[in-house]
Formats: structure tokens, C-alpha cells, sequence
């Protein structure tokens, strides 16, 4: 059996899920399979530049533009194809042509109308989602949501009926011993009565990074919770708007506040959120994901996050393995932070429940696992088991209107 994942390029947030397909297809217990990864480009400049690595030697990637003849045999032929980020979608639309009994094809996507849902009624868009997916709802295929309003998208055009299920991005899952991290966070808060802020990313405005230097400024006039805690905050990354954050920092009275580190590897950036007590993650709708929000839940932070970002749907649980606040309302992030992070007993139950969603649930093995067995199933003939929750559950299709109301409002009045 040959399963293949394609997508534009192969990054550090994929090889988890790619490695440790390889590690379960090759255990007693599993049908061994091939599998092949096939990357469709190189990586861009832009992103090599904020310190990702651009050339991996790993024996299943294969470069289409290197190998095609080879890659496309693989793709059409293969008896598991998951289609991922790639402008390549006529292979998408081949695959899909053959109608296969013997083949099933999950396509993984981000959001379809990040900018609005109002324009899915183009009729040239319409025609083109027809041709790629809903032409063909009755095949083995399946959407693997890579975002908690993908499935609402997807919705709008009947592509895929019944047969979304809830995905993401799995950058690699560290066990950690959380209670000794947890005692060394709060210890070090409670000795210095300063608590560690960061923010990564690149510095462009659908990521709102103004809102982490405004925070930073209004908590230091007000306090934290009635408390004697002052904030500092790491902003890792660079872009657009580095000078005007610059600038801010300057103009609110916080520099001595405030460090900028550039761009980091992800490794470094790793370790800066093992030195930090608050993750915040700003993102506009714009955000299709946002693995970051996995590894800072990995590393023992509390979470604030925008609630249409496409991460915070599926990952956060308001006030119980983070918090959440209204998209683009920073008054409602101020509120957010006030309440939630002002007691050590909010925030260690917070860190703890945030490192067991991604230990227990949203990591690699898990979602390896899972797919394994679903995908087989399917080839089976047989009906696939779904789980409750996490990866590959039922996607249910929430509209970006009512998301709000759907993770924050049943816990507190809105």
C-alpha cells in the first residue's frame, strides 16, 4: 500500500505527522505501506527568511518539478493520497476523474473565503469549487479541516457532505514534566512579580502585534488583577510593521518593557515559550491556522487567542486550556487578560489543561493513528469509526458570525 501526502513545500510543522506515518506503517501491527511526500515547489524566500529550513534530506520527499513522471505515477496510482496547500490543483481534479474503489483522497484545506463568505456566490467561483470538489461528493473522499471554519465554507458549496472531519497542523509534540514546569513559572512570577508575555510571528496587520504593546502598556497603568505584576514582552519576528511597533513601544513609556529578537528558528522560538508564562495570538480571520498556538499549549502557557483564527476553535476551551476574545476587539482582549490571568490558581490549571490537550489529543501520534485506521477502513469497504473529539472527528459547520457565541457566550454573558 503507497500513501501520498503533496503539498507547495515540506516545512518543520508537517515532518511530525510525515515521520511518524512512516514509524506506525512500519510496526507489526500496521499493513506496511510506502509513503511518499511531494512537494510541488520550493520553499519562498519570505519564509526561508524568518528562519525556516528550506532543504530537508528525508527518504520519502520527492520534488515534482525535479521528478514528474515519477511524482504523478505515484499520485494517481497511490491507495491513500491526502492533496494539501498546492497550486497543482489539476492533480487534484485528475485524481478525483478516475473513480477509484480502490483508491480514497483526503483534501486537507484551510479556509475557501478567508476575506468573507459573501464571496462564495461569484458564479466563476462556484463553477471552479463544483469542478474540484463537489462533483465529486460520492467518491472516497474526505476534507480534512485544517481550521474551525473550513467546514462552513466548504458547506456553502455541498462539497463533501458528511464526510468533514476536524484536522490541523501537528508541529511536533514534546513531553515535558508540566507539574515541575508549571511550579517553575509560577515561582519565578511570584519571586520577580514579573510575567512573561510573548508574541511571534511576522509584523503585518491581519496578525494585530499593536494589540501586544497596547496590552503591555494598559496593564502596567492598571495592574494585573489587583496585583503588584508588571508584564514583559518578547515580540519574535519582523515584517511591515516593525517600525511603527518600534515607534509604539517608544511613544506608550514601555521599551524597557518590551524586546525585539527578529526572526528566530523555531527551535529558539520553542525554548522562548518554555521561558514564558502568557502566549498571545492576535490573528484577524485572515489566520488559516496557527501552529504556534500547538506548541505554546505544548509548552505550558496560557493561551489568549482571537476567536476567528482557525486554531482557536479546535484547540481552545475558554477558560479552562485558555482564553478567547472577540477578533479585532482589543478592549476585549484588556478584559480577557484582566480576568483571567490575575490568580495563580487560574493560570495553573490553564497550563496544565493546555499541555494535556495537546499531550492526550492534538499531537502527531495521535493523529497518525487515527488517520491510519480511518483510511484503511474506508479502502475496507467498511464504515470508518470518527472520535468524539480532536483529529478526524465530525467537523461540525459553524458560521464565522456565530463562533463567537459558540466558544465564549456559554461561559459568560455576552
Amino acid at each position: 500500500m503507497r500513501i501520498v501526502m503533496i503539498s507547495n513545500y515540506l516545512n518543520h510543522h508537517q515532518i511530525p505527522f510525515c515521520n511518524e506515518i512512516c514509524r506506525q506503517t512500519a510496526d507489526a501491527e500496521q499493513e506496511r505501506a510506502e509513503f511518499f511526500f511531494i512537494q510541488t515547489e520550493p520553499m519562498d524566500a519570505e519564509r526561508a527568511g524568518m528562519g525556516w529550513q528550506s532543504e530537508y534530506d528525508l527518504p520519502y520527499l520527492c520534488k515534482y518539478y525535479e521528478e514528474e513522471v515519477r511524482c504523478h505515477s505515484l499520485l494517481m496510482n497511490a491507495e491513500i493520497v491526502i492533496f494539501g496547500g498546492t497550486e497543482r490543483r489539476e492533480l487534484l481534479r485528475e485524481r478525483m476523474s478516475q473513480r477509484r474503489k480502490d483508491q480514497v483522497t483526503f483534501v486537507y484545506s484551510e479556509r475557501l473565503y478567508r476575506e468573507g463568505q459573501w464571496k462564495f456566490i461569484s458564479p466563476r467561483g462556484l463553477i471552479d469549487k463544483y469542478q474540484l470538489y463537489t462533483k465529486y461528493r460520492r467518491e472516497n473522499a474526505f476534507l480534512m479541516c485544517a481550521g474551525a471554519f473550513v467546514a462552513s465554507d466548504f458547506s456553502l458549496v455541498h462539497a463533501f457532505p458528511g464526510k468533514k472531519l476536524k484536522w490541523g497542523y501537528f508541529p511536533g509534540f514534546r513531553p515535558l514534566d508540566v507539574d515541575q514546569l508549571i511550579r517553575e513559572k509560577e515561582m519565578r512570577i511570584a519571586e520577580t512579580g514579573r510575567m512573561e508575555v510573548l508574541w511571534a510571528g511576522r509584523f503585518m496587520p491581519l496578525k494585530h502585534p499593536e494589540y501586544a504593546i497596547r496590552l503591555v502598556r494598559d496593564l502596567k497603568e492598571a495592574g494585573l488583577g489587583g496585583m503588584q505584576i508588571r508584564l514583559h514582552l518578547t515580540m519574535v519576528g519582523g515584517g511591515e510593521m516593525e517600525e511603527e511597533l518600534h515607534r509604539l513601544a517608544d511613544e506608550y513609556g514601555v521599551r524597557e518593557d518590551v524586546t525585539f529578537t527578529g526572526f528566530l528558528p523555531p527551535a529558539q522560538v520553542r525554548e522562548q515559550m518554555l521561558a514564558s508564562d502568557v502566549y498571545l495570538f492576535t490573528s484577524n480571520h485572515l489566520e488559516g491556522w496557527g501552529a504556534v498556538v500547538n506548541e505554546a499549549m505544548n509548552s505550558g502557557c496560557v493561551v489568549i487567542a482571537s476567536h476567528m483564527a482557525g486554531a482557536t476553535g479546535y484547540l481552545i476551551r475558554h477558560e479552562e486550556n485558555g482564553l478567547v476574545f472577540r477578533s479585532e476587539h482589543y478592549e476585549d482582549l484588556r478584559h480577557v487578560a484582566e480576568q483571567g490571568l490575575g490568580t495563580e490558581r487560574q493560570r495553573r490549571e490553564m497550563r496544565k489543561n493546555a499541555y494535556q490537550t495537546i499531550a492526550d489529543t492534538w499531537n502527531e501520534r495521535v493523529a497518525a493513528h487515527r488517520f491510519l485506521a480511518f483510511a484503511t477502513a474506508v479502502l475496507q469497504g467498511k464504515e470508518p469509526e470518527c472520535e468524539g473529539s480532536g483529529p478526524l472527528s465530525r467537523a461540525v459547520a459553524i458560521s464565522p458570525r456565530k463562533m463567537y457565541n459558540h466558544l465564549v457566550c456559554k461561559k459568560r454573558p455576552c
